[in-house]
């Protein structure tokens, strides 16, 4: 696009109409907040409109838009955690967490998630391991495994069900034997 004034009208709506998306995912990447996102891309745009007579052309217009968005967020924010802070003193339960803090609480419950499923994993005898292995992650079916180990499908079901039991003491009762 070439460098046009922000005060030709259809200048402005071409930029409008070419980064719009792009800049309300970029922002909402950033703010994990929809309303908010979009609540600075509106007085991002707003100003933008309101300056257009003092405001250069400017050389890359992307860069400048999503420089001023994400200070918008960043502003936006740090108000809103601020105000947070405030009501925190009345009621501890309206605190929240921020986006980066909830994906690192996630993976951490993820991976003890793992690691006890892993540990479950082991607790079945290796028969046990074996038909489930071959029931739910290569996705065989009974009459499948009967053919490939050669043992009675009744003995199959009764193999897995009992691995499952295991497997679900295992995993919600790791401290019960």
């Amino acid at each position: 696009m070439n460098k046009k004034p922000l005060g030709d009208k259809q200048a402005f709506e071409e930029i409008y109409k070419a980064h719009f998306r792009e800049l309300y995912r970029y922002g909402y990447q950033l703010a994990f907040d929809k309303e908010l996102t979009l609540d600075c891309l509106q007085q991002l745009f707003t100003d933008l409109w309101d300056k257009r007579k003092d405001t250069a052309p400017i050389a890359n217009i992307m860069a400048y838009l999503k420089t001023s968005l994400r200070n918008r967020l960043i502003n936006a924010l740090n108000k809103k955690h601020m105000n947070n802070r405030s009501l925190d003193e009345l009621d501890d339960a309206q605190f929240a967490e921020s986006p980066v803090e909830g994906l690192i609480i996630e993976n951490e419950t993820l991976q003890g998630h793992l690691h006890r499923l892993s540990a479950a994993f082991k607790a079945l005898s290796p028969a046990q391991r074996k038909l489930i292995n071959m029931r739910y992650f290569q996705e065989l079916s009974y009459q499948q495994i009967v053919e490939q180990t050669g043992i009675g499908q009744a003995s199959i079901y009764n193999q897995i069900s009992i691995g499952i039991k295991v497997l679900k003491q295992a995993f919600f009762h790791p401290d019960q034997p």
